[in-house]
């Protein structure tokens, strides 16, 4: 099943949240947008030749989607200890990785049988601290997420 419309990615912000281990974290009530059209880099390498085109589809799915924000769901961010925002808070307010992360996240992109998916997510918690990355999930067996591999774009 290929799915046609824009998912959310609440099911596994969860994992992003754990996996970037920031203690004070302020999530945007909105999906970030995906502006560059060359991710063909993140695909270089010793890639096997099914996984590569999975791969590549679903970062093609996440280029579609990513070109409009869409809003996110933000009534289970307080179980993760996370607090929307609309917007980026005041700078005074972020001092490095120990104080508030603004997290962003774009919609997740799939394979053609959503059994991969790819999200691209930023960070903000100062001046010098910031990071871009790309990270792509596989389903379990059991319908669950889970969290793969993850391709950092930038960090300061």
């Amino acid at each position: 099943m290929q799915l046609n419309h824009p998912t959310t990615p609440e099911a596994i912000l969860p994992l992003l949240i754990h996996y970037a281990g920031f203690a004070q974290v302020i999530v945007l009530d909105s999906t970030e947008l995906v502006r560059s059209e060359e991710h063909g880099w993140l695909l270089q390498g010793s890639w096997a030749d099914t996984l590569r085109l999975q791969l590549l589809a679903a970062v093609a799915d996440l280029q579609a989607h990513g070109r409009t924000r869409w809003p996110l769901d933000t009534t289970g961010f307080a179980r993760l200890g996370a607090h929307p925002a609309t917007q980026t808070p005041s700078f005074d307010t972020f001092i490095g990785p120990l104080g508030p992360t603004v997290f962003a996240i774009s919609p997740m992109g799939f394979n053609r049988d959503s059994t991969v998916a790819a999200v691209y997510w930023t960070y903000y918690c100062g001046g010098l601290c910031a990071g871009g990355q790309f990270t792509f999930f596989r389903r379990s067996a059991n319908g669950a997420w889970v969290l793969w591999h993850s391709e950092r774009l930038f960090v300061s």
